[in-house]
């Protein structure tokens, strides 16, 4: 037999074997991967999440077939504080939060980190313009030392606008659940301090604790985490105003529009919401498991995950939108900025005094 025909029967042999060897991996169940998110990255991560599955994601150098399964959909907050029942033996494989917040104030954390940041959404004020002007008529930028002002006296008569009826209500995410609603309750002790630090003896002091009352008293009854939508669906006849992600802005600014005309801007004091990637790590974690961590990591991480991201009103994790990606270049007329995010980043708080203010606006 001829040196060449023994070539291409080798080559057929090993093309053969290792088209049988591909139909058995598939046709083997994948591994299932579950993973927790918080509602603010729910519905990116579920978009990226599903092109990722349609890839056949495989691990263990192609051996192994796994599938990822957004399973549990957990506010921040309610993880770290311990209502998540989640135990040694019933957990999630991986955790992508709102804030890396979360995991840093996690008790006895388990949490490994696979990619620190995924995505970043700063905090924003928003309004319908009527109800700014009516709270500036001097057209300063809203920001907490005119809204503290404002919510001290609770109606838009006290403030000088008697045409317009009612209490002064703001939109905030639920601060005793979510990462967004208590990072920006962190904005407003900071700029009542005017430090970056959020201490005991400050939220303590008797002008935090008016303070406080007010914010609470503001949006008690209008906690959620489509605050957003809340004021497209309401108008201004529910919420006038709020300090909201970004991302949840730039997602309802269509329909808020519709309503009224807003304006966007950011605060003095900022914390960025940076939805981390985190896996469950303890003895019995696999390889497998690993892997498939790092798999969907590298994914959302690369350009098809930060493309998802974008679309759904997020900036990239490592760098910021250009003006023409479609939802920032539509809201760029309302004051959303595509430029590094601005203010003075506040620190993260020891997670006694974090846990004192979410159990303070429960």
């Amino acid at each position: 037999m001829r040196r060449s025909t023994i070539v291409v029967i080798l080559f057929a042999l090993i093309v053969g074997a290792l088209v049988a060897y591909n139909q058995y991996v598939r046709q083997q169940p994948p591994v299932e991967i579950s993973l927790a998110v918080d509602p603010l990255v729910e519905d990116w991560v579920r978009a990226a999440v599903e092109q990722y599955n349609a890839t056949d994601p495989r691990v263990q150098n192609g051996a192994v077939r796994v599938h990822y399964t957004v399973d549990v959909v957990i506010g921040d907050v309610k993880a770290w504080t311990g209502t998540s029942g989640w135990t040694a033996v019933k957990h999630p494989d991986l955790w992508i939060p709102a804030s890396s917040m979360a995991v840093q104030y996690y008790p006895s954390s388990p949490f490994q980190s696979v990619q620190p940041s995924l995505a970043r959404t700063p905090l924003v004020w928003g309004g319908f313009i009527s109800r700014l002007a009516a709270l500036s008529p001097s057209g300063a930028e809203l920001d907490w030392p005119l809204v503290s002002e404002a919510l001290k006296k609770g109606t838009w008569a006290a403030v000088g606008a008697s045409g317009i009826p009612g209490n002064i209500n703001m939109a905030l995410n639920d601060p005793s659940a979510s990462s967004a609603g208590l990072a920006a309750i962190l904005t407003g002790a900071a700029s009542l301090n005017t430090s970056d630090t959020v201490t005991g003896s400050v939220l303590n002091g008797a002008s935090a604790q008016a303070w406080l009352r007010s914010v609470d008293d503001s949006i008690r009854g209008l906690k959620t985490v489509s605050a957003a939508k809340d004021m497209a669906t309401y108008g201004a006849s529910r919420v006038q105003f709020g300090l909201l992600p970004e991302s949840q802005w730039l997602m309802s600014l269509q329909d808020l529009r519709r309503r009224e005309d807003v304006h966007f801007s950011y605060p003095a004091y900022q914390y960025v919401l940076d939805a981390p990637l985190v896996m469950w790590s303890d003895t019995d974690t696999t390889e497998v498991e690993r892997q498939a961590a790092a798999g969907l990591g590298q994914y959302l991480i690369g350009s098809a995950g930060q493309q998802t991201v974008l679309q759904y009103g997020w900036r990239p994790a490592k760098s910021e939108p250009s003006d023409s990606a479609a939802l920032f270049a539509v809201a760029i007329p309302y004051g959303i900025s595509v430029q590094a995010i601005p203010g003075t980043p506040v620190l993260t708080p020891a997670r006694s005094d974090a846990e004192y203010l979410a159990r303070e606006l429960q």
